[in-house]
């Protein structure tokens, strides 16, 4: 399972629909009291890169998130996501089902010392800002789950690598149970599954992207969410 991977890696990454599902959605914008939690101190604490194969009904994709170990957190996403599908019949009568896809293309910053997110939008200089909530990272973040009253699961080994667990809901629901597992040795997760997705890791490589990698661009109009 670990390989390692070099910043110059093809970026083909993440599906906007997952982490609309895992902490970034519009539900994320508003701090969940079950993952009570001190951002400043419960961030990320290893300094890694890793790439994760996302699967889902509408579609899939690979995400590369960065940690600093210093309570910086960034990911890169690059998408075609299928927003719906509807039948079509052509002039001669035959149907068939057409689908419309969503193009994306941002990246991610978490800051948890300063409790701000930054979403930076590449194709018009854009980055919406806003607070940081207690999610933190989403689905990737151990310390979401330790922070709340998620339910740990007996320890196992996934693929070689000796794993502990959590069982909880999340974001702002109770209606659906997510199951995440964690390196023992590194902390980054290495499964994932709920609400219709499962994440895989791929690739593991120790070590963080360059400071400037972490901060918003310069030049770039800000907006607040």
């Amino acid at each position: 399972m670990t390989t390692s991977f070099g910043r110059s890696a093809p970026l083909i990454l993440v599906l906007a629909f997952i982490l609309g599902m895992y902490g970034f959605s519009q539900a994320s914008r508003k701090a969940d009291p079950k993952f009570s939690r001190d951002l400043k101190t419960t961030y990320p604490r290893q300094a890694y890169q890793a790439m994760f194969y996302q699967k889902s009904d509408k579609g899939e994709g690979r995400v590369i998130l960065s940690s600093d170990g210093k309570g910086h957190v960034r990911l890169k996403e690059v998408a075609s996501v299928m927003r719906f599908s509807q039948p079509f019949k052509n002039s001669v009568g035959s149907e068939r089902t057409e689908n419309l896809f969503l193009s994306v293309d941002r990246i991610t910053l978490l800051d948890y010392l300063q409790g701000k997110k930054y979403i930076v939008f590449q194709h018009d200089k854009t980055i919406q800002e806003s607070p940081l909530t207690n999610l933190g990272v989403g689905i990737f973040d151990e310390e979401m789950y330790k922070s709340s009253d998620a339910k740990r699961l007996e320890d196992t080994v996934i693929d070689g690598t000796p794993v502990r667990g959590w069982l909880t809901t999340f974001p702002l629901t109770d209606a659906e149970q997510v199951e995440a597992w964690f390196s023992k040795q590194t902390g980054c997760l290495v499964f994932a599954r709920g609400a219709g997705v499962t994440t895989n890791l791929l690739k593991y490589q120790k070590g963080s992207l360059p400071a400037r990698d972490f901060l918003p661009p310069e030049g770039y109009k800000k907006t607040k969410i």
